[in-house]
């Protein structure tokens, strides 16, 4: 059943038994309201979306009397406000008390009177300072009915005791320049259940006056309208940053989480748009960073790419370490870092090592073990082990350092990654390292004259310098769950863009057929040994290779057909 409207009735003579005055200050100034033990609160923090503060102010129709109250609030309290023609709150119960006027009390306590006045004189001109005059006075007819059935602070003023007593017509609130507009549009949603405005800043600042004014219907009408409200990049950090109160704080959470996606769908490649998004504040940081969505060329990149942006945006040190140790680094998934990466954390100029050494030692484990990352028990609380999308495939690299420079490199690829390689595409490792070479593994599709498509697999070197002589062993798990050796040469690598490796691994045909022997439950699991050769070793694998070449040549030439790809090549 729909909310009746009383649209008819809004700010109508006939319709309305209360006035509320709205006493309007300067954006800024320090605004006042009284809670029901007789204190006030002020505050000069007022912005235009969210009203901090109101002076609420009963007065009767006659002059000289009136009431000064509010209802119970969140809010720090403060001293009293004074007021001659008002009628003090005090401690006792739950509503505000009259104070007795002067000329009722006997001639003796006029001096005390007089002297107590003139303190509280002092002290209010104190709370409203000197920089918060009155800039205008505007009224608004209000049925007292409807306002305390859509909100618990008009209801509580209304049904106080004191209220009533009073016979108040008049209910005197202090807000800004900004918050008028606000309150005006809150009040009209009461009677008509609609805004007239569709402006997200205007809508903002009718959100906060819902939450000052624990108008709970109003509210959630403004959160419905911000989601539906079109995305720009200043509409979605306006959303980030509003600040809301601990009531509205899950009811807000849907426009916070409908901002930070625009933001992660705006900059999903990373890498693309990595000038742009070097620019934008924290908030949108933070909010493109928690996504799992995002296109990345490795996990590697997001710690590079904060190290950056807290140099560019906080000139200050210290501030640069508080941000990038608090906001930053928790949004990195450390179990996707390489080892690489994790070493060069341990020394990190700006990492907080007696709060991050613990993670980046778990991390290390997982790479190691991988029950780690499967047991329950043994997670990280808080971590988030979800991978994103990374250019770089991650692998999982051995090490060995004697008697020789050698490195095992473990790539699974999932059936539908290799599906996207098709017809001409190629995935590239995450860097590993031999000795003082970085290397990487370039997984691709290819066509060849003859055959068709195949799959292949290739060792790529980085960072060349001079040449370096490497024995490079493919192997492909099989059914049975072993590794078979499918490629094995010992080649120099002469230039950065030379490749190593077997472009025809595995016929496209039967890598993709329905019933493929390749894939272990949907897993393509492949492995590289590289070794760095020594002088005698390249000269012994020479002198067996030669030999081997001349064991061949002996053969029928009929029979060349049968030998593999790469040594026909060799021998032709």
């Amino acid at each position: 059943m729909a909310p009746p409207n009383y649209e008819f009735a809004f700010n109508s003579k006939a319709y309305s038994d209360r006035t509320l005055v709205l006493e309007i200050v300067a954006v800024g100034g320090s605004s006042r309201s009284g809670s029901g033990d007789g204190s006030v609160h002020e505050r000069s923090d007022s912005t235009a979306v969210h009203p901090r503060c109101l002076d609420v102010d009963a007065n009767k129709s006659s002059p000289g009397s009136g009431i000064h109250s509010s209802p119970e609030s969140n809010h720090p309290k403060k001293r009293p406000r004074p007021d001659d023609e008002a009628v003090e709150a005090t401690p006792k119960g739950d509503y505000p008390q009259k104070r007795p006027r002067a000329d009722d009390e006997a001639a003796g306590k006029n001096g005390e009177e007089d002297e107590e006045e003139k303190e509280n004189g002092e002290d209010e001109e104190e709370v409203q300072g000197e920089g918060t005059p009155v800039l205008r006075v505007e009224q608004m007819r209000v049925s007292s009915v409807i306002l305390a059935g859509e909100s618990p602070f008009f209801q509580t003023l209304f049904d106080n005791n004191s209220f009533k007593e009073s016979g108040a017509a008049e209910v005197k609130l202090r807000l800004t320049t900004e918050e008028v507009d606000a309150l005006r549009e809150l009040v009209f949603f009461m009677y008509c259940r609609r805004l007239n405005t569709t402006d997200p800043v205007k809508i903002i600042a009718v959100l906060g006056a819902a939450d000052k004014f624990q108008a709970g219907a109003a509210a959630q009408h403004c959160i419905a309208l911000l989601q539906q409200t079109p995305m720009t990049t200043e509409i979605a950090l306006m959303y980030l940053e509003h600040p809301v109160s601990t009531d509205l704080l899950n009811l807000f959470k849907p426009v916070k989480s409908y901002a930070s996606s625009y933001f992660a769908k705006k900059f999903r490649n990373v890498f693309k748009s990595n000038d742009e998004l070097m620019t934008m504040p924290l908030s949108a940081i933070t909010a493109v960073f928690s996504s799992s969505n995002i296109v990345l060329p490795s996990e590697d990149h997001v710690i590079k790419f904060f190290s950056k942006w807290v140099e560019v945006h906080y000139a200050d040190l210290i501030q640069r370490k508080s941000v990038f140790n608090s906001d930053l680094v928790p949004l990195v998934r450390f179990v996707h870092l390489s080892c690489r990466q994790l070493k060069d954390l341990l020394a990190h100029d700006l990492l907080d090592m007696k709060t991050f050494s613990s993670s980046i030692v778990c991390a290390l484990l997982f790479k190691v073990d991988a029950s780690f990352s499967q047991l329950p028990e043994l997670r990280v609380p808080g971590w988030n082990y979800a991978p994103r999308y990374y250019k770089l495939k991650a692998l999982k690299v051995t090490h060995f350092q004697k008697p020789v420079y050698q490195s095992v490199c473990y790539m699974d690829l999932k059936r539908e990654e290799c599906l996207i390689l098709f017809p001409e595409h190629q995935f590239i490792s995450e860097p590993f390292t031999i000795a003082t070479n970085q290397m990487i593994l370039k997984a691709r599709c290819s066509q060849q004259e003859g055959t068709g498509h195949v799959f292949g697999l290739c060792v790529g070197i980085g960072n060349f310098t001079q040449p370096v002589t490497c024995r490079v062993e493919i192997s492909v798990r099989r059914p049975h769950g072993l590794f078979q050796t499918d490629f094995r040469s010992v080649s120099t690598f002469n230039s950065s863009d030379q490749l190593i490796g077997s472009t025809s691994l595995i016929p496209w045909a039967q890598l993709t057929a329905e019933n493929s022997p390749w894939w272990i439950n949907g897993t393509l699991h492949l492995r590289v040994e590289v070794t760095l050769m020594q002088p005698q070793q390249q000269q012994f694998h020479q002198q067996a290779h030669q030999q081997q070449l001349h064991q061949q040549l002996q053969q029928p030439p009929q029979q060349l057909h049968q030998l593999p790809h790469q040594l026909q090549q060799q021998i032709v």
